[in-house]
């Protein structure tokens, strides 16, 4: 089965000049919450995030760390994936906890409790209209910033050769150029099918 974790590492090396070939390796040391970093990306203001395994998320701004914990009562597991969005919010993936987003105040936590379609978000990416998605194991899906739409049933035509249902939204999801043919029409209903 294909795995959504691409990165599951020790330490974390940025190349701080690519060009000359030389790399830094970042560990707890230097400021990293721990050293197993599930999950990457970067902000429009060049601060590269990182999803530290549980509870944790670490920013680096070119000159130093700050590390953020998830509070207690969202009762965090794994954190899978980490993107941003265009209003600067973190969003987390998380195994267990559903989706996290982050204003870098403020917590929100959304899960089978209020509308979440679960508690398993194990990828996660925005789009430029503002959406953002979540592979989850129900499907896809997508939230605009005010509902959660569902797309359940995923046609087995697109389906790999020994890919399963799960690893389908993850490539789908991976594949960014994807997520705009997985749009829906109809935003009344909280399910839609591909």
């Amino acid at each position: 089965m294909l795995i959504c974790i691409v990165i599951m590492t020790v330490m974390v090396q940025c190349s701080k000049s690519p060009a000359e070939g030389r790399w830094t390796t970042f560990s707890a040391e230097d400021g990293l919450a721990n050293n197993w970093i599930t999950a990457i990306t970067v902000d429009s203001r060049g601060n590269k995030w990182f999803g530290c395994m549980i509870r944790s998320i670490s920013c680096y701004n070119n000159r130093s760390w700050t590390t953020y914990s998830v509070p207690e009562e969202f009762v965090c597991g794994y954190i899978f994936d980490i993107a941003v969005d265009k209003d600067n919010n973190k969003w987390i993936g998380t195994l267990g906890s559903g989706a996290i987003r982050f204003d870098g105040v403020n917590w929100t936590s959304y899960n089978e409790s209020n509308g979440f379609p679960g508690n398993d978000a194990l990828a996660v990416a925005t789009d430029s209209d503002g959406n953002v998605w979540f592979g989850t194991r129900g499907g896809v899906v997508r939230y605009d910033g005010e509902q959660w739409v569902t797309f359940t049933a995923v046609s087995y035509t697109h389906l790999r050769a020994h890919e399963t249902v799960l690893d389908l939204v993850c490539r789908l999801l991976l594949e960014k150029k994807n997520i705009k043919k997985l749009k829906t029409k109809n935003k009344i209903n909280s399910s839609t099918t591909l």
